[in-house]
Parts: structure tokens; C-alpha cells; sequence
């Protein structure tokens, strides 16, 4: 039978205390991973329900500008003719719109920045649970392994001492 180290300064042991308190540790890592990629998910949901609010607003106010636009050229053409008044407030409206259009579109990008962000953390985050995954399944693999040969140690050293008994 192999020398069971009882020091707990020899190699051995410390070694495998390590692979014990690995085995804990493997499961609390990913369960929190697990957390982290539910809060990146929630997080890339919540950013992409604010862009596509905000393209709606932005196309809602492009919509508006066009018909103004398009009441500002029938307005022009047509036979009763328009007041140079009418046809500076609405070019001013046209400019305010066209200005707070701009700003819109910014905040569209910015937002669809933070969103293709958050995107690419939530593939970040998976990939660290699928290796976190991927490691435990290895060590559950090499602890069968390990069991395994010792069992068939075990066996062979039995089959030695029942061999030499039956001589």
C-alpha cells in the first residue's frame, strides 16, 4: 500500500487539499459567472429597448419634417401663393427640427454604441461561463480517471497478495 502522507507540509497533501478546495470553489465560480451573464443579458436588453425607442423617435421626427416640408412646397406652388411670414416661420421650424434631428441622431448612435457594448459583454461573459464550464467538466473527468486507476491498483495489488497466498 502507497505511504499515506499524514504532514500536512508535505507535497502531497497540500496538493491535495488545493484540489479541495478547487472543487468548492468551481461551483460558487460559476454560479457567479452564471449571475454576471444574466446581468450583462438584462443590461443588453434593457440598452437595446432604448435604441429602438430612439429610432422610433428619431424616424417620428423625420416624418415631421418631411411633411412640413412637403406643406411648405404646396404652400409655395400653390396658385394663392404663401406670406414671406408663413414662409420664414416655417423655414425656422424646418431649421429647429432639422437641429434637434442632429441631436436625436447622435443619441441614437451613442446608444447604439453602448448596446453593441453590451452585446459583446454578453459574449464575454459567456465564453468565461463556457470555459469555466468546460474546466469543471475536465476535472470531474479526471477525478473518474483518477478513481478509476486507483481502484484498478487496488485490484491489481489484490490480485498480487491472493496470487502469492495461493502459491
Amino acid at each position: 500500500m502507497p505511504h499515506e502522507p499524514t504532514n500536512p507540509h508535505e507535497p502531497s497533501t497540500r496538493m491535495s487539499q488545493s484540489i479541495h478546495s478547487h472543487e468548492r470553489r468551481l461551483p460558487a465560480l460559476e454560479r457567479f459567472q452564471e449571475l454576471e451573464l444574466e446581468q450583462a443579458r438584462a443590461q443588453r436588453t434593457r440598452l437595446d429597448t432604448e435604441a429602438d425607442g430612439q429610432r422610433q423617435r428619431v424616424a417620428g421626427l423625420q416624418a415631421r419634417m418631411d411633411a412640413a416640408r412637403s406643406l411648405e412646397v404646396a404652400a409655395i406652388t400653390s396658385a394663392a401663393g404663401v406670406s414671406a411670414d408663413v414662409l420664414r416661420h416655417t423655414r425656422l421650424y424646418l431649421r429647429s427640427e432639422e437641429h434637434d434631428l442632429l441631436r436625436q441622431q447622435e443619441m441614437l448612435q451613442k446608444m447604439e454604441t453602448a448596446a453593441e457594448s453590451a452585446r459583446l459583454s454578453v459574449v464575454r461573459h459567456f465564453e468565461r461561463l463556457s470555459a469555466t464550464r468546460r474546466l469543471r467538466e475536465r476535472r470531474v473527468a479526471a477525478d473518474s480517471t483518477r478513481l478509476l486507476r486507483k481502484q484498478l491498483r487496488a485490484f491489481d495489488d489484490l490480485a498480487l497478495v491472493t496470487k502469492s497466498n495461493g502459491k
